[in-house]
Parts: C-alpha cells; structure tokens; sequence
C-alpha cells in the first residue's frame, strides 16, 4: 500500500522529460546551444502537432 501512494501522480504535480546532450546532439550541429535546440525542438513539435492533430 506504501508503494502504491508513494507512486501515484500527485494533482498539479509538474512532470519532466529530459535528454542527454549526446541524445541531442545526434540531431544538432555541435555548434547549436542547448536554448537553439530547445527553440528548434519546440518549433518541431509545434508544426508537427498542427499537421497532425488540428488538420
């Protein structure tokens, strides 16, 4: 029973997802800075979410 609340999602609780810099820099010119490749990847994932979820 412990185990079950101590894994629970709390309400409101923030979850994260993080990558590795050699994760990231498979896809990034090493010149990119991690706020290039967070921007490039948010403007990804802005377009890909409107050409497939709102079309």
């Amino acid at each position: 029973k412990m185990e079950e609340i101590m894994c629970e999602v709390k309400k409101g609780e923030i979850t994260r997802v993080a990558f590795t810099n050699e994760q990231l820099h498979k896809y990034f010119p090493n010149s990119y800075t991690p706020a290039m490749m967070k921007r490039e990847i948010l403007a990804l994932l802005k377009l890909w979410k409107k050409e497939s979820w709102e079309s």
